[in-house]
Formats: structure tokens, sequence, C-alpha cells
């Protein structure tokens, strides 16, 4: 599922598929295969409303529908999957970011932005952001003075880390890839000079990726992501927050996860 968009930040889902795929070989399940994220889609679709609604142009999303059991994007192709059926899938699942990239630099004369979702289910409600120790956001930090992308005060982990949730790596000093790696959509777009995409591979808990947890999470990753954007990211070629910080986190608190109670409320209004 690839949905273009104008702002330069792409959303990554690999583990967001349900099509279970007829007559193919399940790929193996050491790593908890068999635990799929599927709440991580609806994470990403809710996120693009939010940051539409923020800067008024929308990000890309790109999303694997098939189900990790029988399909892994985010790992090398010899442990991706087991079938020879899935080969194109794999392929198109990254021509398909090539694109997009590609894109993004002819409108905007700039790499984007990657945030790949991912979700893991330990007990523990830690969000782990990882970007190979600070290495997918060197180019962020090289191109302005606004001090680390990750721990300034309008940096990502910062940022969340000051809301609901307990962040790792909480501080520069600590190592972000001893419980979870950058994925190889991150490593193959961010750590070759070829590309240099700044990237952050964010692993949220499953249990706030749906029912009453995805509303406050959404809307802290985009609050978040947004402040982030304004500061480390936002160029004379890019394209402007509609809101000034200060006032995004006003605007998200009074914003519906679905846009569509946004609607229902505005009838709602107009019949009393």
């Amino acid at each position: 599922q690839v949905e273009p968009g104008v702002l330069p930040i792409i959303l990554v889902c690999p583990h967001g598929g349900k099509i279970s795929p007829a007559n193919c070989c399940k790929r193996s399940s050491d790593q908890g295969d068999d635990q799929n994220s599927v709440d991580t889609l609806e994470v990403v679709l809710n996120l693009k409303k939010h940051l539409t609604y923020m800067f008024g142009v929308s990000p890309t999303i790109i999303a694997c529908k098939i189900h990790r059991r029988w399909l892994d994007v985010d790992v090398e192709e010899n442990d991706a999957y087991l079938d020879e059926s899935m080969t194109p899938y794999y392929n198109a699942y990254y021509q398909a970011t090539l694109s997009c990239i590609q894109r993004i630099l002819k409108i905007q004369r700039r790499a984007p932005l990657i945030l790949n979702l991912r979700a893991h289910h330990e007990l523990s409600q830690i969000v782990y952001c990882s970007t190979s120790n600070g290495r997918t956001v060197a180019g962020m930090l090289e191109r302005g003075e606004c001090g680390d992308p990750r721990f300034t005060a309008e940096g990502l982990n910062a940022r969340l880390a000051a809301g609901r949730y307990k962040v790792v790596p909480a501080t520069p000093y600590e190592r972000d890839d001893l419980v979870h790696s950058a994925g190889k959509l991150v490593r193959t777009f961010c750590l070759k000079p070829m590309w240099a995409c700044d990237a952050f591979d964010l692993i949220c808990p499953h249990s706030l990726c749906g029912g009453f947890g995805l509303r406050p999470l959404v809307r802290d990753i985009a609050e978040s992501l947004g402040l982030m954007y304004s500061m480390f990211v936002h160029d004379e070629y890019c394209c402007p927050p509609r809101h000034i910080p200060s006032n995004i986190t006003h605007n998200l608190q009074h914003m519906p996860v679905n846009m569509e109670e946004e609607e229902v409320a505005g009838k709602e209004a107009e019949r009393e």
C-alpha cells in the first residue's frame, strides 16, 4: 500500500498486513513472527491525518499488506521469506520506497525524513527509538545548529519522554541497539551515502497501538514529530507548518483521531 504525499516525511509500516497467501510456506517464527503488529497500520493512517491537519499537506505512507508470518520486509532477504513467490513483493516494497524518495527529492529538493513504525510485545510500556546510535539522524545534526534531534527540548526522544512514556534511549550516552536495532529499510536508505535519508525506527508497545491507547499514542507522536520537523527538518524548500510549535499541543488536544468524528460532530451542531 502506497499513498504518496507532498510533505517530506515517509511513514513506513512493515508489519501491518493481514493478507495470508494461499499455498505458501510460512517463514520461521523463532523471533515471534506469529505476533503480528496489525494495529501499527492503524497508527500510521491516523498519524497521517494528524500531520496533514498540522502542515496542510500529507506525508507519504508505505505499508506491507502481507502478514508477517509469510513475509517480513524489514529484515534481510535471506530471512524475509521461505517461499520464492514472495520475492516480487519484497522487491516491490523497496522499489516503492525508492520511488517515493526520488519523488520527494524532485519536489522538495531534499531527502525525506523516514519514520519506521513497529510494535513490540514485551510486558513493559517502553517506547524504543532506534537510530543506530545516532547514525541515521547524523544529517539532521550536521545541517542545523539546534543540537541533537533526539535529546534537545524539541527532539523526538525528549518530547515523548516529557509525556507519558518511558523512552529508550533516554540520554545520548545510552546505546539504542541493545534490544531493538534499526530495521532493514532504515539501514538501506539512511546509512548508504547514495540516499542518506534521515530516519527514526520507532518501536511502540503493542498494547498502545489499539483500543484506548491509540488516541494518546497517535497524538503524542504527531506532536513530537511536528515539533522536531519544525526545528530540524523544515527549511526554505520544505512545507512550513500551518501552526507554530507553541500551538501544536492545543490543536492536537481538540482533534479527533478519526476525522470522521469531526464531521459527525459538525452535523450534530447544525441540527441543534
